[in-house]
């Protein structure tokens, strides 16, 4: 490639970045509150577990988080993805070298190579292929037992019944934050943006609001200190079914 060339891919990659970044802040944006909401309705206690609305929620997260997964980790060679982004990376990893990054820290050099070091290894010249390589097995293997049940009820409804496994919102959770991870490690190399993770960091002011419409009050009591994955029963069962089984449907 010539430098010309070279300069036009590195900035493409950091645009896709910055597009693919935006889009998991907000999937692991959408996930925390997620989370906060069913946190506020167990301990609020006034909404029963069968109430239709309250399921009428947990199906619809269900869809839009795992529409979100399949879209951000999409192999179309068409699409702001972040395997695509990553299989490209790895068949040109020599396009990201140590001066290419160095030079973004303008006088603070030093810290730049530091900082490249941890990327791709002490006095590395270029990107290894394994740093790409390695990022999209983490993608794969986190998306496993959720990329079935996405693929043949949520995003399509086969004719043929599909009994597989179906995946957990626990498992949901499991990949977004490894999605996360994921796209901060390749954002890092990209922009230079060091934060471990893409969520809004002012996103706990809000969680008022949670606690507000779904337990009646402010603030939790007794305070939680983590969100674990046994919070609520329902981010620990498989992942809910597109259509209620307590309405009753007109023939």
């Amino acid at each position: 490639m010539l430098p010309a060339q070279i300069a036009i891919a590195r900035r493409k990659w950091r645009r896709w970045m910055k597009r693919i970044a935006a889009h998991v802040g907000q999937l692991v944006d959408d996930d925390y509150f997620f989370r906060e909401c069913m946190d506020a309705a167990k301990q609020g206690g006034h909404i029963a577990p069968s109430n239709e609305v309250y399921q009428l929620f947990i199906r619809m997260y269900a869809v839009h988080a795992s529409i979100g997964v399949r879209r951000v980790l999409d192999r179309g060679k068409k699409t702001y993805s972040l395997i695509v982004l990553l299989e490209k990376i790895a068949a040109n990893p020599q396009l990201l070298s140590r001066t290419s990054f160095v030079s973004c820290y303008g006088k603070l050099r030093d810290l730049g190579e530091k900082d490249y070091d941890s990327l791709a290894g002490t006095n590395a010249t270029h990107l290894p292929p394994t740093f790409a390589t390695d990022l999209i097995a983490r993608l794969k293997a986190a998306e496993r037992n959720l990329a079935p049940v996405t693929d043949k009820e949520i995003a399509h409804r086969e004719r043929k019944k599909w009994i597989g496994r179906r995946g957990s919102y626990a498992e949901l959770h499991a990949a977004l934050k490894e999605i996360d991870a994921v796209a901060c490690r390749l954002n890092f190399l990209l922009n230079q943006d060091g934060r471990n993770s893409l969520r809004a960091g002012n996103i706990t002011e809000f969680q008022e609001d949670c606690w507000v419409v779904w337990a009646g009050r402010k603030g939790r009591t007794p305070p939680l200190a983590t969100h674990g994955p046994n919070l609520t029963g329902a981010v620990d069962r498989p992942l809910a079914r597109a259509r209620s089984v307590r309405l009753r449907r007109s023939h």
